[in-house]
């Protein structure tokens, strides 16, 4: 009688490749054979990590068996927070307009379903920063790596949602999310990762220690071909244009470079230069989100210097400050020579700028502002 033994591991594997999630745990239960035939079926090509979830040791148990780690190409990680004092706040601001007593009764409903909630979503991560650089090393497949702190961790509607907020998820828990962030870095410079696309939303540029210093780069980014930087500004602190600029160089064959700015209050100090040193030869897609006016001219030249290879570019802005400088660089495009595409659903700046000018499948037509009060 044949036995299960004698089934090429390959084919045990397809077999399992069709159940659906409780025929494979039970598929799995069945003897040792088929469990280490379906092993590497414990992981997907993608990794989503969520900061209420044990995502982090669940990923470090995938990555030390090396054919589930095999598998993961692409790895996630939000780590964004929900701060009590700015749940409550926001709670506060939407019943403000409410008559006082309705508002108070309104007010005890809310809090109660928000303390309802809140033990499901622990939002906190039980892995330490050393788990990092060993775990991510065992991802010998690994080509892209997206990490978040200003993103929400639910749909809208969903969860906590209601109660987010990407402005004060980095500020409430600064100290935790700038070692996080060192630690992430220090290991992409300690390994040579694949990684052709890299991620990193909240980023606290400024704080954040590049590499090796005298070394050569960090070494994981020598292949990267998209990199998207959401960079958490200071309040009053000047932009770091210097650190900006010597994380891109490190990316020689960069394609595709999406900047953006978690906005404050207050205005940053004037920068006179936008990477001024960074000659990017391939790099054919370049979005820009949430600066002012004082980074018009630098940013223009920068795009004028890339025009040969850009094929794409998008610059959003929260006043108005591209709409003088934008006929100056649609005059230096050739229209005509460049293939035109349909721009993809980005969630690209998620702040609502006030303007927004696209290059690639349309030219630019003014925003249409919103009809006053009383007006058709």
């Amino acid at each position: 009688m044949t036995s299960l033994a004698s089934f090429p591991a390959e084919t045990l594997l397809s077999i399992a490749a069709y159940l659906g999630i409780e025929e494979y745990r039970n598929f799995r239960l069945t003897c040792h054979t088929l469990a280490n035939a379906s092993r590497p079926l414990l992981s997907l090509r993608s990794f989503e990590g969520l900061p209420y979830r044990d995502d982090a040791n669940r990923l470090d148990e995938l990555s030390r068996m090396p054919s589930c780690a095999s598998r993961i190409r692409e790895v996630s990680f939000n780590m964004s927070c929900v701060d009590d004092y700015t749940a409550l706040h926001h709670l506060y601001s939407r019943l403000w307009w409410m008559e006082a007593e309705e508002r108070t009764e309104r007010m005890e409903r809310e809090r109660r379903i928000y303390s309802e909630l809140r033990p499901r979503f622990p939002m906190s991560w039980s892995f330490p920063d050393t788990l990092i650089q060993p775990m991510l090393g065992r991802l010998f497949n690994l080509t892209s790596l997206s990490l978040t702190w200003v993103s929400c961790p639910w749909k809208p509607g969903e969860g906590l949602s209601p109660y987010f907020s990407a402005k004060t998820s980095i500020q409430s828990n600064m100290d935790a999310v700038l070692s996080k962030q060192q630690a992430f870095i220090d290991a992409l410079d300690s390994l040579e990762l694949p990684l052709e696309s890299l991620t990193i939303e909240g980023m606290v540029l400024r704080s954040i220690s590049l590499g090796t210093p005298g070394g050569s780069g960090i070494k994981s980014l020598a292949k990267l071909r998209r990199f998207r930087v959401v960079i958490k500004a200071g309040i009053g602190a000047p932009y770091p244009y210097d650190k900006l600029e010597e994380l891109v160089l490190m990316m020689p064959l960069l394609e595709d470079l999406r900047v953006e700015v978690v906005p404050t209050p207050w205005r940053l100090e004037d920068i006179r230069e936008f990477l001024p040193r960074a000659a990017l030869r391939n790099l054919h897609t370049f979005l820009l989100a949430g600066h002012g006016v004082s980074e018009v001219p630098a940013v223009s030249n920068f795009v004028l210097r890339h025009a040969p290879t850009l094929k794409r570019l998008e610059l959003s802005a929260f006043d108005n400050s591209w709409s003088s400088a934008w006929p100056a660089i649609s005059d230096k495009f050739d229209l005509e020579s460049f293939r035109l595409e349909k721009l993809e659903d980005l969630p690209f700046n998620p702040w609502h700028p006030r303007e927004h000018f696209r290059f690639g499948s349309e030219k630019w037509c003014p925003p249409s502002e919103p009809p006053a009060s009383g007006d058709e």
